[in-house]
């Protein structure tokens, strides 16, 4: 059976990485190149495009990929740059690629790179999604989670702490925990209270059958 814990976990980390390595790359060669020389351009939005690609990264490393409302919106906000920034490579002045090729090679190698790895957000979202989808389906076709590696990850999605992380005093006791009642033996299922009664009555009855006569002879 595939392990879909791991697969997620995988896929979280890759996440984490890329976008805090582009992240600090990023803004360790803008300061630098602002040091250098205060007049960046900014031709074609491509230095525009480099720092909104750069605040998309903070959310991923900042929140680890573990918020799913957060994740969607990673994922949107990588499409839109995708989406903008592929179309405006292929319309772009020549003039203005040979200037950063030539004179902003780091900046323009981080934009291109900045592309790729967006794209990358993108597939890899899209893969979390997926998979979440998949786990969901396996964990309500064995609700119990009888030999299910995979309710744990989706516990932990939806904020449940995982028993054996949780305070002993938090616990659920053996005798404490319910089982259904289509899976309980038929005297073990819980009776309406008015049933309940009758029954107890019923069996002290049954129980003490000379309790009556008793109280009739000390009369």
């Amino acid at each position: 059976m595939i392990n879909y814990q791991y697969l997620n976990s995988y896929l979280t980390y890759n996440l984490w990485f890329l976008n805090f390595l582009y992240l600090g790359v990023g803004i360790g060669l803008i300061i630098n190149d602002y040091r250098n020389d205060k007049s960046i351009p900014n031709c074609d939005d491509i230095f525009t495009l480099i720092c909104l690609m750069i605040g998309g990264n903070t959310i991923p490393v900042l929140t680890f990929s573990q918020i799913p409302e957060l994740n969607m919106l990673n994922l949107l906000y990588s499409l839109g740059i995708v989406s903008y920034s592929i179309p405006n490579y292929q319309n772009m002045d020549q003039s203005c690629k040979h200037n950063y090729s030539e004179n902003y090679n780091n900046l323009w190698c981080l934009y291109l790179v900045g592309i790729i790895l967006h794209l990358f957000n993108v597939l890899l979202y899209t893969s979390k999604f997926y998979l979440g989808r998949i786990i969901f389906i396996m964990v309500n076709q064995n609700p119990q989670g009888i030999d299910n590696p995979n309710r744990r990850l989706l516990d932990n999605e939806n904020g449940v702490m995982p028993e054996d992380r949780q305070r002993p005093e938090d616990r659920q006791r053996p005798e404490d925990r319910q089982m259904p009642e289509d899976r309980q033996r038929p005297e073990d299922r819980q009776m309406p209270e008015e049933n309940y009664q009758t029954t107890a009555i019923q069996t002290g009855r049954n129980v003490y059958p000379n309790l009556n006569n008793i109280y009739e002879n000390d009369d």
